[in-house]
């Protein structure tokens, strides 16, 4: 096993650990403590660091520096350059947009998968399709990092986006995800799929406390 191998194991492995307990931590949080907007706590925001920053060194390792990013048809530097652009922007997006319609999540809810598709296919010009679908992933990880570490009301949002991000975070093992021709589809199906499963979960949670 060479240096670079050892480094992207272990960097994987941490990212996992991390991303489980900061998720566990999440679903505790909301699911299991009485109050509607759980206030989030050092150990959650550094679990959320620490998911983050092996997030970060795994895109490196492996996409930008890996060889994976590209096919030999396009542009590494381009692609380099799009994809941290989308990184940095889609949490404004997001934030702004949840701002200026907080009392109609149906609406800004709609408006996000829309802009989600059209992020999808736009990365489908520039990079190869696993590196597609762990950009979108890595946008909704920044967007659970943000809400931890700024906006604590919106904890219940990181609780049922988490679903969705795991779903990202493996699907570069899975040819039938990130080999389509129409990411603009399949983004937004897997993020209505993992959304559904946290609405389930809290929803259940819901239900099994006392009134």
């Amino acid at each position: 096993m060479d240096s670079g191998e050892l480094h992207h194991l272990l960097f994987r492995w941490l990212h996992v650990v991390s991303a489980m307990v900061w998720i566990g931590n999440i679903w505790s949080l909301v699911f299991a403590q009485p109050a509607h907007q759980p206030p989030t706590d050092t150990w959650s925001r550094g679990w959320a660091g620490t998911t983050w920053l092996t997030g970060v060194s795994l895109l490196i390792f492996v996409y930008y520096a890996g060889g994976a990013l590209t096919t030999p048809s396009q542009s590494l530097w381009m692609a380099i350059g799009v994809g941290v652009t989308v990184l940095l922007v889609t949490w404004l997006m997001y934030d702004a947009l949840w701002t200026l319609l907080p009392d109609r999540p149906a609406i800004a809810a709609a408006v996000s998968l829309l802009v989600l598709a059209a992020i999808a296919q736009g990365l489908a010009e520039f990079m190869t399709g696993r590196a597609v679908f762990i950009h979108v992933g890595g946008t909704l990880g920044i967007i659970l990092v943000n809400n931890t570490n700024q906006r604590p009301a919106r904890i219940v949002h990181n609780a049922i986006i988490a679903p969705a991000v795991i779903l990202f975070m493996v699907s570069n093992h899975f040819p039938l995800i990130y080999g389509t021709a129409r990411p603009w589809l399949v983004a937004p199906t897997l993020v209505v799929l993992g959304c559904a499963t946290g609405f389930s979960l809290r929803w259940l949670s819901l239900r099994r406390r006392p009134t």
